[in-house]
């Protein structure tokens, strides 16, 4: 959760205890991060990459 100030910051903590809209969507937002990026993925990107570079 990224945010400016302090102020900003207040108003963040405030809608996450109060189970604002945001705080869902964030979560969800996270959540398909860590699975784009998850280490099984990553490292069958890597596999291929490698591959297509023997081949090359």
């Amino acid at each position: 959760m990224k945010f400016l100030d302090m102020e900003e910051l207040e108003d963040r903590l405030v809608s996450i205890s109060e189970g604002k809209p945001i705080v869902n969507e964030t979560l969800k937002a996270a959540e398909g991060y860590v699975i784009r990026n998850s280490k099984e993925k990553v490292a069958q990107e890597y596999i291929e990459l490698f591959e297509k570079l023997m081949r090359s």
